[in-house]
């Protein structure tokens, strides 16, 4: 996403109606077709969102993350007995 600096849509009138357009990616080299899509402009919003956001998450990518499954008991629920109740 670092290397796209613009999206685009080429609809015809045809293809506005039914919200179906040719979206591409323009980077630095050249455009790169993605296709023809179902509501362009929607994709086009996503991509834009996407490459203006700031990701910095404070771990490194080598971060090695451990799970300790805890007793099961701790979490058993039993359900109650239900008693009948008869209707005088």
């Amino acid at each position: 996403m670092r290397d796209v600096f613009a999206t685009r849509v080429d609809q015809r009138v045809s293809e506005r109606l039914t919200r179906r357009g040719y979206v591409y990616l323009e980077t630095t080299g050249a455009a790169v077709p993605v296709g023809l899509v179902r509501h362009p402009a929607a994709l086009c919003r996503l991509i834009d969102a996407e490459r203006n956001a700031v990701h910095s998450s404070g771990d490194p990518l080598d971060t090695v993350y451990t799970y300790e499954d805890p007793e099961a008991s701790l979490y058993e629920v039993l359900p109650d007995e239900w008693q009948r109740r008869r209707f005088e």
